[in-house]
């Protein structure tokens, strides 16, 4: 417990420092929330960890929802580097926690994450379908363009709120044109997820809905 304590203190302090200039959901941040989740599940206080593992898994889904299925060679390592086991996390303490609201959130957690990589998949057809088709062809590379500078953008520490919102709207209107030029009328929706609730209602009385995922191990060193 002592170890955890000091972990918090440290995690909280550079948090704070970061936080004044950097966006919430910025990459960079994401290690530090995680590391707060994991000291104070050291604690035992696992509904702060469980909320503090959420929040991190919505922001880096969020980013990954966006750019970095496109990321370059160089924007890929460093992305990887503080990306964070935080869906897995999440997905332990609600196991723990057993109750219906918890599942419920890592459920969506999960399936959202699979929904990104549906996503990516459709950015992989839509590059398929530019070698034939000169107006998809330049629809993505005007996108994959926005999305490397929006990539960079996040990955820079020097980069405040009014660039990034800058980068985030160029991009995502770059990729509104090209799911027009592949005949589409909107984004993919990745992050849409049938509710839980509506999918048990939907199973029959004997059945049952199970997903299968990674979860932290007890011994978090």
């Amino acid at each position: 417990l002592g170890l955890d304590a000091q972990a918090e203190s440290y995690f909280r302090r550079a948090l704070d420092l970061q936080n004044r200039t950097l966006a919430p959901n910025h990459p960079t941040i994401a290690p530090l929330r995680f590391g707060l989740a994991l000291a104070r599940w050291g604690q035992g206080d696992e509904a702060e960890a469980f909320r503090l593992a959420v929040q991190t898994a919505e922001h880096q889904q969020a980013l990954l929802a966006t750019f970095a299925a496109e990321f370059a060679q160089r924007q890929s390592v460093a992305y990887r580097d503080v990306l964070m086991p935080a869906t897995a996390l999440a997905v332990t303490l609600a196991a723990r926690r057993g109750d219906a609201q918890s599942i419920a959130t890592a459920w969506h957690l999960e399936m959202v994450e699979r929904g990104l990589v549906a996503r990516a998949q459709a950015h992989r057809l839509a590059a398929a379908r530019a070698t034939d088709d000169p107006a998809v062809a330049q629809a993505l590379d005007a996108w994959r363009q926005a999305n490397a500078a929006r990539g960079a953008g996040w990955l820079d520490k020097k980069s405040d709120s009014a660039r990034m919102a800058r980068l985030t709207a160029a991009e995502e209107t770059a990729e509104r044109a090209l799911w027009r030029s592949t005949g589409q009328h909107a984004v993919p929706a990745a992050r849409a997820v049938a509710d839980l609730a509506d999918l048990a209602r939907a199973l029959p009385v004997d059945a049952l809905l199970i997903a299968y995922s990674d979860g932290l191990g007890a011994n978090r060193n």
